[in-house]
């Protein structure tokens, strides 16, 4: 009787488990990515302190997407902005 399985099995096993889905709609706001480039601006502007390495870091973080995808529906970008400066 075989009581372990080699990492290929294993792998092979989760292969064919169903996939996750997300059991929302995947809606984010229109201007999301004017947004983003506002963000961007502001830790260049805000942030000349820290080394350029670490502000094109802090970039990768997309915090203004928690925004954009928690509040979809808003008209326009002067509506959206109050809500992505609480997640920065």
């Amino acid at each position: 009787m075989k009581t372990t399985i080699s990492d290929e099995e294993f792998y092979a096993g989760l292969q064919r488990l169903p996939k996750p889905k997300y059991p929302f709609p995947n809606s984010i706001h229109h201007d999301f990515q004017l947004q983003r480039e506002e963000y961007y601006d502001w830790i260049d502007r805000e942030y000349i302190f820290h080394s350029k390495e670490a502000r094109e870091k802090h970039k990768q973080h997309n915090l203004t997407d928690i925004a954009a995808r928690g509040c979809p529906f808003l008209k326009n970008l002067a509506e959206l902005r109050p809500f992505s400066h609480l997640c920065c």
